[in-house]
C-alpha cells in the first residue's frame, strides 16, 4: 500500500512509471494465487467438503460458500478495474485524475482479507471433526499441495 499511495501523491514521471510497473508486477502475482487459490477451491476441497458435510441439505453453509466464490469474481473485477486504469496511460497527473485505480486496489486487497478471514472462521471449524480424513486426501510437499 506504500507504493499506491506513494504513486499519489507526486514523484518524478520515470518514477513514479517504475513504482507502477513494480505495483502491477505484485498485483498480478497476488492475482495468480488467488486465481490459483480459488481453482483448488472449486476442484478440490469445496467437492470434497461437500460430500463429508451433505452441503445441499445445510444452507446457511451453501450460502457461505456462494459468498466466498462470489468474492472471488467481485475481487478479480476489481484487480482488472486496477489493471485497465493502470495501463490507460497518461503518466501521473493522468493515473492520479482518474483516482479510481487506488480505489479498485484497495477494495480488492480489502476482499481479499476479509474472504480469508471467513475461511478461517467458518470453513476451518467444520473440516475439525473429520482432519484426518482431509489430511489423508492431501499431501503437502515443498512445490506445493498435491490432491489425491
Amino acid at each position: 500500500m506504500e507504493a499506491l499511495a506513494y504513486l499519489t501523491t507526486g514523484c518524478a514521471e520515470p518514477e513514479f512509471e517504475r513504482r507502477l510497473y513494480e505495483l502491477s508486477t505484485a498485483v498480478t502475482g497476488l492475482a495468480k494465487a488467488l486465481e490459483a487459490h480459488s481453482a483448488w477451491e472449486d476442484e478440490a476441497f469445496f467437492p470434497m467438503l461437500s460430500r463429508c458435510l451433505d452441503i445441499p441439505n445445510q444452507p446457511t453453509l451453501a450460502t457461505t460458500l456462494w459468498m466466498l466464490e462470489k468474492e472471488h469474481a467481485l475481487t478479480f473485477a476489481f484487480f482488472r478495474s486496477f489493471f485497465e486504469q493502470a495501463a490507460a496511460g497518461g503518466g501521473q497527473r493522468s493515473f492520479v485524475a482518474r483516482g479510481g485505480a487506488k480505489d479498485q486496489l484497495i477494495l480488492a486487497c480489502r476482499l481479499v482479507r476479509g474472504h480469508l478471514s471467513m475461511e478461517e472462521a467458518a470453513i476451518v471449524p467444520l473440516t475439525e471433526p473429520f482432519c484426518g480424513s482431509i489430511c489423508d486426501c492431501f499431501h503437502i510437499h515443498d512445490n506445493g499441495l498435491e490432491v489425491y
